[in-house]
C-alpha cells in the first residue's frame, strides 16, 4: 500500500516527503520547548523602566492588576514591563503615567538616575 494514499495529489507529486516534514517539525518544537524560560535583563533601559515603575506603582499603593485596568492594559503586560522583559510603546507610557499621576519627564529623569539605566 503507498504511504502516500491519503495526502493530495500536490503533495504525492513534491519533491518532499511529508514524513520529512514531520521530522523536522518535531525538532523545531523540541528546540522551542527547551528555551521557554524567560531570562531577566541583568541592566538596561527596559529593567531601569521596571524598576521605576514598580516603585511608583507601590508608592501610590495599587496592585499590579489595578493599575492594569486603569490603563486599559493587560496584568501580564504589566508584570513583563516590571520585570523588564518588554518594552512598552510611547501610548503606553503615557497612559502609565497618567494612572501613576507621575510626569512623562519626571519618569525620565527617574529612569535615568537608576542603577540599572546604562
Amino acid at each position: 500500500m503507498n504511504a502516500l494514499a491519503g495526502f493530495p495529489k500536490f503533495v504525492k507529486d513534491a519533491e518532499y516527503s511529508p514524513w520529512e516534514y514531520i521530522h523536522h517539525f518535531q525538532k523545531i518544537v523540541c528546540v522551542m520547548r527547551a528555551s521557554s524560560k524567560q531570562v531577566q535583563p541583568p541592566s538596561g533601559p527596559e529593567k531601569a523602566f521596571g524598576e521605576i515603575l514598580r516603585a511608583n506603582r507601590r508608592g501610590i499603593g495599587i496592585s499590579q492588576e489595578e493599575l492594569a485596568f486603569e490603563s486599559d492594559l493587560d496584568r501580564t503586560t504589566v508584570s513583563l514591563m516590571e520585570r523588564g522583559l518588554i518594552s512598552p510603546s510611547l501610548r503606553t507610557i503615557v497612559r502609565l503615567c497618567k494612572v501613576l499621576r507621575v510626569r512623562l519627564s519626571e519618569l525620565a529623569r527617574q529612569i535615568e538616575s537608576s542603577n540599572y539605566y546604562r
